[in-house]
């Protein structure tokens, strides 16, 4: 397996690739070579690249699909297991695909590793999209739990509320209503609250003060290749029933 990076039509050993400008970038969920929910990615790269740069992409979800494809095929990727394929919109307007390391699976699932989760204060996102400063910022909010003995941070606002990321949004349940912070039109968002009408489960979008989340049953978070559940908050464990069937009804599946 070669990891190989589309970059305004030439190929390139990802590993190579510099990105030394700013970009926004969305994460494609792809099995057997078929990318999923390009058409949604390709609006929300366009949105945030006119907002950002002042300039939109003009790539069809076809172009997308037959590059991303390729690619993959090229990269001799493994096709019974899925694999994330990163599009970046770059500043100058240079587009790039970049095939990422598979999964241990095919399709969304629950990942088997459970985190310490540590409470955070931090900002709301100011975009819908992923870019080098929320990237790094996630990293930074991840290390620093660390110190505290957590291996996630969960974040809250000013006020103590939960915050939820448009490419990592988070959920909490309690009995059968998941409650979440934060309403988006992200594929990640929009699979998760699919999985969770699918999987039987009322789905509240509500303000959730950080002394609450010690009462919830289980926290979890998606993000665009499965679902992570958290396995402790303050020393207190949570389970993930909710989130193993919810998990059971996220798209895509193969």
């Amino acid at each position: 397996m070669r990891l190989l990076a589309w970059v305004d039509g030439g190929i390139v050993e990802a590993a190579e690739l510099r990105l030394n400008l700013p970009y926004v970038m969305q994460r494609v969920h792809t099995i057997a070579y078929k990318p999923y929910f390009v058409g949604r990615h390709l609006e929300l790269l366009r949105e945030a690249s006119e907002q950002l740069f002042g300039f939109a992409s003009l790539y069809s979800v076809a172009d997308a699909e037959h590059i991303m494809e390729s690619l993959l095929r090229q990269s001799r990727v493994s096709p019974t297991l899925s694999c994330p394929v990163v599009v970046r919109v770059m500043s100058n307007g240079q587009l790039i695909f970049e095939v990422e390391r598979p999964t241990f699976g095919e399709g969304a699932y629950l990942r088997a590793k459970r985190f310490e989760a540590v409470v955070l204060k931090s900002r709301k996102p100011l975009t819908s999209v992923q870019t080098p400063i929320t990237i790094a910022d996630d990293a930074m909010a991840d290390r620093y739990v660390v110190t505290y003995g957590g291996d996630k941070a969960i974040l809250v606002d000013e006020n103590m509320n939960l915050i939820s990321r448009p490419w990592l949004p988070i959920f909490v349940s309690f009995r059968d209503t998941v409650y979440t912070p934060a309403e988006y039109k992200t594929v990640e968002y929009l699979a998760a609250a699919r999985a969770i009408h699918d999987a039987g489960y009322s789905l509240v979008v509500r303000d959730i003060p950080e002394k609450s989340l010690m009462r919830m049953e289980e926290i979890f978070v998606v993000d665009i290749m499965g679902i992570s559940a958290f396995a402790r908050i303050g020393g207190r464990r949570l389970l993930s029933s909710v989130s193993t069937r919810v998990a059971s009804k996220m798209p895509p599946k193969p």
